[in-house]
């Protein structure tokens, strides 16, 4: 990962890896990023890949890896793609949680 070190994200346009106290945990399938739904009561948690600081805003990006082996543009527009919106805009939904500024790109 490009969190060891505060480096340029590749192909970031004007983000740095981001790290943070709890960035490790935040990876771990088994911990996670957790919050609580009161409404509900029930804690809801999920992993994120790495987590990227965009430099204009100030802004945290979640960055969710997939390994795609295509012979056309990888693009998120077919319906079998929706899951990896879905989980992107989840793991966005528990950082605002947490009281972070999180962009809506990822």
């Amino acid at each position: 990962f490009f969190s060891s070190r505060q480096v340029p994200v590749p192909r970031g346009r004007g983000s740095r890896v981001c790290i943070r106290m709890g960035l490790e945990r935040w990876r771990a399938n088994f911990s996670g990023i957790r919050t609580v739904h009161e409404a509900i009561g029930f804690e809801l948690f999920g992993a994120i890949d790495d987590l990227w600081r965009d430099l204009e805003t100030n802004e945290l990006i979640v960055a969710d890896y997939k390994a795609t082996s295509k012979a056309t543009e990888v693009t998120l527009d077919a319906d079998w793609q929706d899951g990896y919106k879905r989980q992107m805009e989840f793991c966005q939904w528990l950082l605002r949680r947490q009281g972070l500024q999180v962009s809506d790109r990822g």
